[in-house]
C-alpha cells in the first residue's frame, strides 16, 4: 500500500490497471490478514459471505490511509469535462419548476432534508459508505 500511494500515478486512460493494482492490494491485504490470524479468521476463507465482509473492512481502512484521495483526484481529472457539461445543466435546472421541466406539480416537494445528506457524499471514503449516505437520500425523499 504505502508503495501504491508514494510512487502510483494514476494516468488518463490507465484506470483499468488501477483498479486491477487496488484490487490486488485489498485481496493481498485480506490474505495476509488471514493467514496470519488462522483461529480468528479461518471461517473467512471458507465462507465467501465472511470474506466477503472482510474486504470491505479492508477496503474503509486502506481508502482511509490516502488511497481514496488519490484515486478521487485521478477519477475527477478523467472525468472533468463531463462534470463540468452536468454542472452547466444542473445550474440551468437548479430554480426550474416542475411544470418547466414537464413534471406534474403536484409531486413538489420540500428536498432540504436530502440536500443536505446528500453534500456528505464527497466526504466518504469508500463506495460502502457513499451507498450508505445514498440510501439516507432516497429514505429522506420518500
Amino acid at each position: 500500500l504505502r508503495e501504491l500511494l508514494q510512487c502510483y500515478v494514476v494516468a488518463r486512460g490507465f484506470l483499468e490497471h488501477a483498479r486491477g493494482k487496488v484490487n490486488g492490494v485489498l485481496d493481498g491485504a485480506v490474505e495476509r490478514l488471514i493467514t496470519a490470524n488462522p483461529v480468528q479468521l479461518s471461517a473467512c476463507s471458507a465462507d465467501g459471505r465472511r470474506y466477503q465482509a472482510l474486504r470491505e473492512v479492508v477496503e474503509t481502512v486502506v481508502m482511509d490511509m490516502g488511497l481514496h484521495t488519490l484515486l478521487l483526484s485521478a477519477l475527477s481529472a478523467a472525468h472533468q469535462d463531463e462534470d463540468a457539461r452536468i454542472g452547466c445543466a444542473m445550474l440551468k435546472l437548479a430554480d426550474a419548476l416542475p411544470e418547466e421541466v414537464g413534471a406534474d406539480p403536484a409531486i413538489a416537494c420540500d428536498l432540504s432534508s436530502a440536500i443536505a445528506i446528500l453534500q456528505e457524499l464527497e466526504a466518504q471514503a469508500t463506495p460502502l459508505d457513499k451507498v450508505d449516505v445514498l440510501r439516507r437520500v432516497a429514505r429522506a425523499i420518500s
